[in-house]
């Protein structure tokens, strides 16, 4: 799961929260700041205020809103993709994400062209080429590269 936490807590107007599993409860826990360390991340609560208080929450499951959470991370698991459609970068939609060939090293989305619905191709499903995730439309804008629509 990609987070940049800085970019979380750069606005002042809206709070950000954690959620912290206590007696298999959801906890908000609100955070004030945050440390990067090598693979960690090291979080200062408004709620802790000592160590016995971190020590409390130290292993516990924690959950944060989705919508926080970079688009990059969809591609962890892009069935979940499955029914998207494809928009290229001039904003014409490509196709519909029919299936995705996880037999290679990279993902390859299976599209079924909107100009012509008995014609499939194969589009890689890689981070580099896609702009934006809009999940609300079920939208993917990428870049694709020049030729693949016509193999």
């Amino acid at each position: 799961m990609d987070i940049d936490p800085s970019a979380l807590l750069e606005d002042e107007s809206e709070r950000f929260f954690l959620f912290i599993e206590l007696d298999a409860l959801p906890i908000p826990f609100r955070v004030l700041s945050y440390r990067s360390k090598r693979d960690l991340a090291l979080l200062r609560f408004a709620e802790v205020n000592n160590s016995d208080e971190a020590l409390r929450i130290s292993g516990c499951k924690l959950y944060i809103q989705s919508k926080y959470i970079e688009d990059e991370a969809e591609l962890n698991n892009p069935n979940r993709l499955l029914g998207y459609h494809i928009i290229d970068k001039k904003k014409n939609e490509v196709g519909e994400i029919v299936s995705v060939d996880e037999s290679t090293i990279n993902p390859l989305f299976e599209l079924c062209l909107s100009s012509s619905k008995d014609k499939k191709v194969l589009v890689p499903a890689a981070k580099e080429l896609i702009i934006e995730i809009d999940h609300s439309k079920k939208t993917i804008e990428l870049n694709i590269p020049s030729g693949i629509l016509d193999l």
